[in-house]
């Protein structure tokens, strides 16, 4: 029975291919997650200025679509700032449905501080 030796080039260049398509299939996760988290900004953004102008009903739907972007994005990369800011997401939520506008907004901007952390 004849054996073959494997080439190392043969052997590097597998190992190339591997490690290109190991980081390329990343990419669109690390993309998906920044976009959720832009998107969660640009409601949070509405949902404080809906707050500040004292309409607790907008603030609750821009605070409520921050929160599921920031939910998705926390599915696809964890992250602690994105674990606070859910938590000061939910609790806007719920200020703004009490009509607490100005409790909703300062949950808002707290959100928004950790959203701007997200690496």
């Amino acid at each position: 029975m004849k054996t073959r030796n494997v080439r190392p080039g043969i052997i590097l260049v597998g190992l190339i291919v591997g490690l290109l398509w190991a980081a390329l299939s990343a990419s669109p996760a690390w993309a998906d997650e920044k976009e959720h988290v832009g998107e969660a900004i640009e409601h949070a953004t509405e949902a404080a200025k809906a707050g500040r102008a004292g309409d607790t009903a907008m603030l609750v739907e821009h605070a409520d679509g921050a929160l599921r972007y920031a939910k998705e994005a926390q599915k696809l990369m964890p992250d602690a700032h994105l674990d606070e800011a859910i938590d000061e997401l939910e609790a806007a939520v719920f200020q703004g449905r009490a009509g607490n506008a100005d409790a909703g907004v300062q949950h808002v901007e707290n959100a928004l501080e950790h959203l701007s952390e997200v690496k």
